[in-house]
């Protein structure tokens, strides 16, 4: 469970939705580490999609990214990305952002030339948050030739406000390995945390279950994935319901590790994916099915994941 995700793949799940996220209400969400009460600064999902409906483009931004992420509402795709896309047709540039991202990971709908459409449309539109995005694509190699200098590039011109050059820096020092520096990388998330909660939280989070730059504390590790699960990251997601069902940093509550790991599988987390599988296959937390754990098993192994194929080759004999 400690393996770090490869950073082709990782850049992406930390620049999702890095400043902009859903606000939760009802539960304290640190409390019992999932709500099904999500609302925007009050506002229900419900009167979310009301509004959405009537052509508010920040309220379908909202309800593409409850859809996306299962905030407030059943998890689902297709309907996500029909009210990110008009959100980001009326020129709401966090739309065009989480549309950047979707295209270049979701095994579901990778569209290359889509993601660098809407990132490239939101850039001329003075957006921070995909210009660091793209900046991450050209120094991962994703949709694009890995290439540093276009990546640095892109930091020097086009990332404007301070925080989206903290997040590039501390990324480049924290997963880089021509760069890394924990202990800077430590210092700029901790003292920015809250200006960047999705990116900062999942940092931190893999920092101190690891000691990469700190002592190990998973107590702190399980708070900082949780912060930053709340506002949509995927990584942390995961590791959310990882926690919960091995009780590393938080009690052991199977029925909250689970809705964290359907959460972050329906985004087409490898390891999610992987870990239903595993749960299917034992009828742990959900009944006993073999057929469902092939399945989820094959998703992960389409991914890459190479347990995921150890574990299909094993179902075969």
């Amino acid at each position: 469970m400690r393996v770090l995700m490869n950073f082709r793949v990782l850049l992406f799940v930390l620049l999702l939705l890095a400043f902009v996220g859903c606000k939760q209400g009802g539960n304290d969400p640190l409390g019992n580490g999932f709500s099904d009460d999500f609302t925007v600064d009050g506002t229900s999902f419900a009167e979310l999609l009301k509004d959405a409906k009537k052509g508010n483009v920040d309220a379908q931004y909202y309800v593409g990214k409850m859809y996306y992420n299962g905030f407030g509402t059943s998890q689902d795709t297709e309907k996500a990305l029909f009210w990110y896309k008009k959100s980001a047709e009326g020129d709401n540039i966090e739309s065009m952002n989480d549309l950047g991202v979707i295209y270049s990971k979701d095994i579901d709908c990778i569209d290359c030339e889509k993601s660098l459409y809407w990132l490239n449309r939101a850039i001329k539109l003075g957006s921070d948050s995909s210009a660091a995005i793209l900046s991450g694509m050209y120094m991962a190699g994703v949709c694009v030739e890995k290439d540093i200098s276009k990546a640095e590039y892109i930091n020097s011109n086009y990332l404007r406000s301070d925080i989206s050059k903290k997040v590039y820096e501390a990324n480049k020092y924290f997963w880089v390995a021509e760069y890394r520096d924990y202990e800077k990388a430590i210092s700029i998330a901790t003292n920015s945390f809250e200006e960047a909660v999705s990116t900062f939280g999942y940092m931190l989070g893999v920092a101190y279950k690891n000691g990469y730059g700190v002592d190990v504390d998973y107590s702190k590790s399980h708070y900082y994935y949780l912060r930053s699960a709340l506002t949509g990251n995927t990584s942390s997601q995961y590791n959310v319901g990882v926690n919960y069902y091995t009780g590393e940093g938080v009690k052991i509550d199977k029925k909250v590790a689970l809705k964290w790991v359907r959460m972050a599988a329906h985004k087409n987390h490898a390891k999610a994916l992987l870990l239903l599988g595993y749960f299917y296959e034992l009828g742990d937390c959900v009944a006993q099915n073999y057929n469902a754990a092939i399945e989820y098993y094959k998703k992960a192994a389409s991914l890459g994941d190479a347990q995921a194929i150890k574990k299909l080759n094993v179902l075969a004999k």
